[in-house]
């Protein structure tokens, strides 16, 4: 690194990198250095200046950090499955309740993919560098059904707040269980695109299936319809608009901007 940073260096440029390096009374340290050209009048490169900053508490808090966030991810996985346990379990001793008991554990699955999505597993070498991104989300929710029919993902991609992550998880997890048991997801010809955007304090996400035959409006609204409203309405402060259209369904869904991803420096809330 060093040796790489000094080239950089000499050949103009401003280089900075990261390593242990102990004091000379051999006492550990972590040191971010930053290796810049000095200039004579004439644009000459004339010497090398390097500048170092001892880091070595933020490096040991990010390593306390990070392992904290380990055991985290680990014991929601472990609450996760004790609670798929339970509901297949009692579903066990109540036949009848089966299909509600299967819709209840997708949406659990739904939300294992998002703290999958959020931690890596609980794995340190999976964990997130950087803020995790709406297409980043949406990717992850719909990969596994990527395979059987064609998805599109595409418009604007922000970091999404921690408190977004959840009931956008819960959203798309509903759209598709819906879709996979009525819609595009469920005919073989049938393809799902998810278009987001951002207009000034407005985010907005189109969710448009197509492929689709006889699509039938519901007559009524089920448990997940109301549970996608709910989650759009009370933590995203969204509205949402559906289309039955012949070929399949349409969801527009628009919420506030500040609301789904980090109020960029200055910017401000609309």
């Amino acid at each position: 690194m060093l040796d790489e940073a000094v080239a950089r260096a000499c050949a103009g440029n401003v280089a900075r990198f990261s390593a242990d390096c102990p004091t000379a009374k051999g006492t550990p340290k972590h040191w971010d250095v930053v290796v810049s050209p000095m200039h004579d009048e004439h644009g000459r490169i004339t010497g090398l200046l390097s500048i170092s900053r001892d880091v070595t508490r933020e490096v040991h808090i990010a390593g306390e950090r990070a392992l904290v966030t380990r055991e985290l991810a680990h014991r929601i996985g472990n609450l996760f499955a004790i609670v798929d346990g339970i509901i297949t379990l009692s579903a066990r001793a109540t036949p009848a309740v089966g299909p509600f008991a299967k819709a209840l554990r997708d949406r659990i699955a739904g939300l294992g993919r998002a703290i999958s999505f959020i931690y890596g597993n609980g794995d340190p070498a999976n964990l997130r560098p950087s803020a995790p991104t709406v297409h980043g989300l949406l990717g992850d929710l719909l990969k596994p059904y990527a395979g059987a029919t064609d998805i599109l993902i595409a418009g604007d991609d922000h970091p999404l707040t921690s408190e977004a992550i959840t009931p956008l998880a819960l959203i798309i997890n509903e759209l598709a269980t819906n879709s996979l048991k009525y819609g595009a997801l469920l005919s073989p010809n049938g393809s799902v695109s998810v278009i987001t955007q951002r207009d000034g304090g407005d985010f907005s996400l189109d969710w448009v299936e197509t492929g689709v035959t006889n699509v039938v409006k519901p007559t009524k609204s089920g448990f997940g319809t109301t549970l996608l409203d709910r989650s759009a309405m009370l933590q995203l402060g969204a509205t949402i608009t559906r289309d039955w259209r012949p070929e399949g369904l349409a969801v527009k869904i628009i919420a506030s901007a500040s609301r789904i991803h980090p109020m960029a420096p200055g910017e401000l809330a609309a």
